[in-house]
Order: structure tokens, then C-alpha cells, then sequence
């Protein structure tokens, strides 16, 4: 089942009543605290109107499971290296004096266009990537940050496509299973017709 991600921006955040302030009746609103695991990737392909003829169009998706520890609810996000790059100078320009640029740590994009699918490259990205989630879902300053919380939602778009990848996936699995079956029964067919013909005339 999926979670609900509840979107909280600054003004919220800032506007949120004190414990002293709230009578019986009302409870304080709990800011999600999040536990990330990068749980598989995928490789795609840009989509028709953004692809370039100069620069391999095909790109890893980081696939994420979000835990809230004060609900236990679950969401999935998906992810692309580039996304974790933006939301990075945005961080990094927004807070200046968090030394960021080391507790953010992300690798060097590769000087060769297939290095980014490679297996290795990978595997280093998504040590990476989980440090760097860990870190932006347990400081106290990142964790209530609006690009943040908005990099932490949902993405409707992205998980449609997601799931198109997987009816695709289960679309051609169908298809050769019928195929086999087809070809399995053709085969008996023509065992069946040879063994007629051997018994009729030995």
C-alpha cells in the first residue's frame, strides 16, 4: 500500500502552533522522519521530444523506499543521478555554511557516455546516493528544507512510468510464454504424426 507523503514548505513549517499554544483536543503536527534504502535501478531512455541525436539517450533510475518512522507509512520515489546533482547546488547555495559540498559527497560524472550504465558506476552512485539521502533525512536543518521535502514526494509521473516499464516487462513475458506453449504443442503434434507413420509401416 502506498504511503502518503504530505507536502510541507517553509511558511507550514514556520507557521507551525507551539505545544503551549495547542489546547486538549489539538495534537503538534510530526515533521516526517524518513529511513531511505535504494532497493534496485532501472535503465530507460529519454522520452521522444527529449532526446539527442549527440548524446546517449538511455539513463539509470534510482528506485527508493521511504519509511516515515512516525507513521510507518511507505513510499517509493524514483530518481535520476541529475536530480540528486540539482538538488545539491540548490542546498549548497542555500546554505553556505553546512560544508555540504563534503557531507554530499557525490562522484564524478564519467568522461564517456556508456560509463553511466556500467555495472561499477552503479554500484559506486548508489553508496553515494544512500549517504547522501541519509544525510538530507537526518539533519535537522535539511530534513524540514522545502527542496527537500519536495525531492521526497511521490513522483506521480515518474511512477506511471514505472509501471508502463512493468506491463511492458509482464506484456512480453506472456507473449513468449504463449509462443513456447505454441511451439511445445506444434512439436507434439509432429512426434505424435511420426510415431503414426513409423507404427504403420514397421
Amino acid at each position: 500500500m502506498w504511503g502518503t507523503l504530505h507536502h510541507f514548505s517553509v511558511d507550514t513549517i514556520n507557521n507551525l502552533p507551539s505545544s503551549d499554544n495547542l489546547d486538549e483536543n489539538q495534537q503538534p503536527i510530526l515533521m516526517p522522519k524518513f529511513t531511505p534504502t535504494i532497493i534496485g535501478t532501472e535503465t530507460r531512455e529519454e522520452e521522444e521530444e527529449n532526446q539527442s541525436i549527440l548524446f546517449d539517450n538511455k539513463f539509470t533510475v534510482y528506485e527508493i523506499k521511504l519509511v516515515n518512522s512516525n507513521t510507518q507509512e511507505v513510499h517509493y520515489l524514483f530518481r535520476r543521478f541529475n536530480e540528486f546533482i540539482t538538488l545539491k547546488n540548490k542546498l549548497l547555495e542555500k546554505y553556505p555554511n553546512l560544508n555540504l559540498d563534503v557531507l554530499l559527497e557525490l562522484p564524478k560524472m564519467g568522461w564517456f557516455w556508456n560509463d553511466k550504465l556500467s555495472k561499477e558506476v552503479i554500484e559506486e552512485r548508489k553508496k553515494y546516493l544512500l549517504n547522501f539521502l541519509n544525510v538530507i533525512t537526518t539533519d535537522p536543518n535539511l530534513a524540514s528544507d522545502e527542496n527537500v521535502l519536495e525531492f521526497l514526494q511521490c513522483d506521480l509521473h515518474m511512477l506511471e512510468k514505472a509501471l508502463s516499464f512493468f506491463r511492458s516487462k509482464l506484456y512480453n513475458y506472456q507473449q513468449r510464454k504463449e509462443i513456447k506453449e505454441k511451439i511445445y504443442c506444434k512439436t507434439l503434434d509432429v512426434n505424435n504424426l511420426l510415431g503414426y507413420i513409423l507404427k504403420k509401416n514397421f
